[in-house]
């Protein structure tokens, strides 16, 4: 967690991943199943009870449902679809493990959507009588590259930007201002415009989350004070990887939400440490006291050195800071690649 504030100038910035487990190991009475990460996923381990269907006529199917990293999908819905298009389904326990006993023949076993994750492929499994069927359904991080390049020798701040990598495609956003509406285009519901959030800030805590827009009232309506006692209103950014790379014709600019080869996330890294989230005060600053503010009602303080910004800020204490270079650029990738502009007057006013 990383807080910033913007400080006024004075006069004078593929699918996931599906076994089937293949017993090999006994240990105490149970199997461990690996997955061998020949494939390129992580490593991770089971234990698998040696267990036989209660009823001989019948098949049993053991599912473990996990993630990447390792951990359990706790809840889980696994649906078990038989060659008449029915479905059965059981919930993962508290060991990401879903079992179900049922009719012998084939069944096609599947898990629903995880925000953040790639759904993994389904399985066609055969049940065969007085036999236990181990699957292992593996949830991925999902990953999005999004991207600019600038053509160098087209002076136009709007035609000279093409969308690149996952944004091809895309419509930019903009605003109207024949009918005063913003125009989100492709963006509203993609990384990570959908979740950049206005909150309430306070001791280095989200208070609450605020309506986009109407800071005055939280996500339910009811209403806020954002004049300062009950906290700041700060801006929440999720972790953004980033590169920018030029040749001779092309200046280019990638975002994505995951690390790949030649991305950093200097933006959201904190004295050698990466942050999962930073936060950027949503008004420019206010001295209060010797202390940085961004709330409503005020107006920016001018007239005050770095220097002194520097220590107004971290009078909040831990983990704030003035806001810093290597936001700012954060900031200006993410102009580009949402308006597909080079003139920020001419696409926002």
């Amino acid at each position: 967690m990383i807080l910033s504030f913007l400080n006024k100038k004075s006069s004078g910035g593929g699918g996931g991943n599906s076994i089937l487990i293949e017993k090999s190991v006994s240990e105490n009475g149970e199997y461990i199943a690996a997955n061998d990460n020949a494939d390129g996923y992580s490593k991770f381990n089971v234990a698998v009870p040696d267990t036989k269907p209660s009823n001989p006529n019948k098949t049993l199917f053991v599912v473990y449902v996990t993630k990447q990293d390792g951990s359990k999908v706790v809840g889980g819905v696994v649906t078990f679809t038989d060659g008449n298009s029915t479905d059965y389904t059981a919930t993962t326990d508290s060991n990401g493990r879903a079992q179900i006993e049922l009719d012998i023949g084939n069944y096609q076993i599947s898990v629903g959507e995880i925000t953040g994750f790639i759904t993994p492929d389904a399985q066609t499994v055969q049940g065969d009588a007085n036999e236990t069927n181990y699957v292992s359904l593996n949830y991925l991080p999902s990953s999005v590259t999004y991207g600019v390049k600038i053509d160098l020798a087209d002076s136009n701040p709007e035609t000279s930007v093409t969308y690149t990598d996952d944004a091809v495609g895309f419509d930019k956003s903009y605003m109207d201002f024949t009918n005063d509406t913003f125009v989100y285009g492709s963006w509203q519901n993609k990384f990570p415009f959908n979740q950049v959030k206005p909150c309430l800030f306070k001791n280095g805590a989200v208070v609450k989350y605020l309506n986009p827009n109407n800071y005055a009232q939280d996500t339910e309506g009811n209403a806020v004070d954002i004049t300062g006692p009950e906290g700041d209103v700060m801006i929440e950014i999720p972790k953004i990887y980033y590169k920018l790379h030029k040749d001779e014709n092309y200046q280019y600019i990638q975002i994505s939400d995951t690390q790949q080869e030649g991305f950093c996330c200097l933006a959201h890294t904190y004295k050698g440490v990466e942050k999962d989230k930073v936060y950027i005060g949503a008004y420019q600053a206010y001295n209060e006291s010797s202390t940085a503010r961004s709330i409503s009602g005020v107006s920016a303080t001018g007239s005050v050195s770095m220097n002194n910004w520097r220590t107004y800020s971290q009078a909040n204490g831990t983990g704030y800071e003035q806001f810093y270079w290597h936001l700012l650029v954060l900031l200006e990738c993410l102009f580009v690649i949402q308006f597909k502009n080079l003139n920020s007057q001419a696409a926002l006013g």
